[in-house]
């Protein structure tokens, strides 16, 4: 067994062994032409598997082009090299072994140095120039030899327009949950002053490190009524309108009080008013208890019935509520976990409920982006984008989490019988200066810097960001040791507010609603199984008939049949028990005088014997015998009789008796075996 995650690995062992590996030496015949986009994000292996390719295309007069930017190289925790680009065109991690050394040989005599981009088409002149300043003083953080990512990274600005970048600064003293709380006010104050200043909320996108702090985000906003698209998903635990089915579901099924008053909580909330500082459940005017007004608020829309599918079921609680999926994302993604779970494990309701207190709200929903709702994302997801107005609620790059990494070391010059040994990582063992510790140490400060400019350069017109002291990374002290100068108060503000230059297009697509209701709930469902039905053979009546087919096709006359079921038996084909039901079942059809004229001695038999027609139809009865003149056509039904059994045989005999001039005769009834 070998996994896919090793094939590049594998792949890179053959071309490192062969001067001129077969198959990607065919591959090379054929392409003589490359280029590499984000060549910062390409592993060592990706890079040591394209080389044959490449050099092969070199030395036969082809071209290699290359495109990357090392301050964006930010997926080295997926196995991404940005020294392969800062160190090109030297193999960086090559082995001295003469193969890899012919190949460096050939990149070092066809490199040409390309042009730098320097014309920023995207961000205005004030961004532009507010991050030429901040990352020309920033990479000072990192080793020597990892400073050349950065070196002649300024960009000239091509839009004019004015924009704006405000960096609120918190002070040491404001930690702990004071600290979140500031984080989240500078959140929603940020997409205020865009809102008021003109901007749709789907010109707002969230950057944010992680998803933890993008939920935190997502709470926040949510909070103060805005609407919001994560690509990364929002829990459907956290969606009021999915737990309200769910208690709905715990109240028809379990009766369940608490779950009633759950439910009753749930409706208050979802159809309190924006601006409504609280909510009451349990007014006065609606005396009892929780469980018997949930109760009869179902029987005044329509008593949802629990004898239906999973997801029928949820459509009409929906629909009784006045909730819509397609306008709701959760809620859609609600009716998406139950649609599979049901495929899978059947229409069981506590079944579900079981498997959703286990991991079912774990789920996360995807909102479409629209101009309505503000964008929450990952600083990896919007990698490549472009927004008009970008908040970073925090300038902290640097991951959490209790796991210590772990790392392997040269260990042969403290302990002779050890050449490697693997170590977890941490402040302790950074202080002992081992050399591949010092090396981890300086590209995780590369990582962190390359997640701060790639999300500061995200912006077209506004940037807003926060920097907290409480815990900062190295990258956020010297972001605020470079902005105290320069800053008023708690603020770096260069530029000003202005109106937007566009706004976002509505990417929303129509919503088509029903036009004949729910009529699909008022189809028969058949809730209990034949008895001798087997829950490992979901369609046994099928199954039979196929049996049926395959015994008679190796029976030539009537005393063949046991003969036949033992092959079927040899061959695993059939089981015991069916073996005995086929054989009390055929035994008297087949020595039947009905069937007699298919299965005597005597006939010339074709079995399942393909007829093509004059017009180029393929046509296969079950049986075709001969006597003589004249020919019968048998096909074999085992479910009830129909009309069109006799048209299907009368349709294989027509053109096949044609072309052999054979009397034919369909007869007026066919023997019929009932399951």
């Amino acid at each position: 067994m070998a996994f896919f995650s090793d094939l590049t690995r594998r792949v890179a062992e053959v071309v490192r062994e062969e001067p001129a590996p077969w198959i990607l030496e065919r591959v090379g015949e054929r392409y003589l032409h490359f280029l590499i986009d984000e060549f910062q994000d390409t592993s060592l292996l990706q890079w040591e598997c394209l080389l044959p390719l490449i050099d092969n295309a070199l030395g036969k007069g082809g071209s290699a082009f290359i495109v990357g930017d090392a301050k964006q190289a930010i997926y080295r925790w997926r196995n991404g090299e940005a020294q392969l680009l800062t160190r090109f065109p030297a193999l960086h991690g090559r082995d001295d072994g003469e193969i890899a050394v012919e190949r460096e040989k050939a990149v070092r005599r066809n490199y040409v140095e390309g042009d730098r981009l320097v014309a920023n088409r995207r961000s205005s002149a004030t961004i532009v120039n507010f991050n030429n300043a901040l990352f020309e003083a920033l990479p000072s953080i990192l080793p020597e030899s990892l400073r050349n990512a950065y070196v002649a990274q300024e960009q000239a600005p091509f839009r004019t327009e004015e924009g704006l970048v405000n960096v609120k600064v918190l002070a040491p003293e404001v930690k702990g949950e004071e600290a979140e709380e500031a984080v989240a006010q500078h959140l929603v104050e940020a997409v205020a002053e865009a809102l008021h200043d003109g901007f749709l909320p789907g010109d707002i996108a969230v950057l944010v490190r992680s998803k933890t702090v993008g939920a935190r985000c997502v709470e926040a906003l949510k909070a103060q009524g805005y609407q919001v698209s994560s690509p990364d998903g929002g829990k459907l635990a956290s969606s009021e309108s999915a737990q309200l089915i769910i208690d709905l579901l715990h109240v028809l099924y379990r009766r369940d009080e608490s779950a009633a008053a759950r439910a009753l909580q749930r409706m208050a909330r979802i159809t309190a008013p924006a601006d409504a500082a609280t909510v009451n459940p349990f007014p006065e005017s609606r005396k009892g208890i929780a469980l018997e007004r949930i109760e009869l608020w179902l029987r005044e829309h329509g008593s949802p019935r629990l004898r239906t599918t999973l997801t029928g079921l949820m459509e009409a609680l929906a629909a009784a509520f006045g909730l819509d999926p397609a306008l709701d994302g959760q809620l859609l993604a609600l009716l998406d976990e139950a649609h599979d779970f049901g495929l899978q494990h059947g229409q069981d309701i506590a079944a579900f409920l079981e498997h959703w207190e286990r991991k079912g709200g774990e789920r996360a929903a995807v909102a479409t982006a629209s101009r309505d709702a503000i964008q929450v994302m990952t600083i990896h997801k919007a990698k490549g984008l472009e927004f008009p107005v970008v908040i970073v609620p925090t300038t902290q790059m640097r991951s959490g989490g209790n796991n210590k990494e772990r790392q392997w070391i040269d260990a042969s010059t403290e302990i002779n019988e050890l050449p490697y040994a693997l170590i977890a990582t941490g402040k302790p063992m950074s202080e002992l200066g081992l050399p591949e510790l010092v090396e981890e140490d300086g590209l995780k400060l590369l990582d962190e810097l390359n997640l701060l400019y790639v999300a500061f350069t995200r912006p077209k017109q506004r940037l807003y960001a926060l920097a907290k002291s409480d815990r900062a990374d190295p990258v956020t002290k010297q972001l605020i040791e470079w902005l105290a100068p320069q800053q008023s108060g708690d603020r770096f503000v260069s530029g000003g507010r202005s109106a937007p230059w566009q706004q976002a297009e509505d990417t929303m697509p129509e919503v088509l609603h029903p036009s004949v209701g729910h009529a699909a709930q008022d189809l028969p469902l058949r809730f209990e199984a034949p008895a001798d039905w087997d829950p490992a053979d979901p369609d046994p009546l099928r199954r039979f008939g196929n049996l049926v087919h395959d015994a008679l096709s190796r029976v030539r006359v009537a005393t063949d049949l046991p003969a036949a079921l033992q092959a079927m038996l040899r061959e695993d084909a059939v089981e015991d028990e069916e073996a005995v039901v086929l054989h009390e079942r055929l035994e008297p059809l087949l020595q039947s005088a009905a069937l007699a004229p298919w299965f005597m001695p005597g006939l010339t038999i074709r079995n399942e014997a393909t007829i093509i027609t004059a017009e180029g139809h393929a046509l296969r009865p079950d049986r075709i015998v001969i006597d003589g003149k004249a020919a019968r056509v048998l096909d074999i039904k085992t479910g009830a009789p129909s009309q069109s059994h006799h048209d299907q045989v009368r349709g294989y005999m027509e053109p096949w008796a044609r072309s052999a001039s054979l009397r034919w005769k369909v007869p007026s009834c066919t023997p019929a075996m009932a399951r």
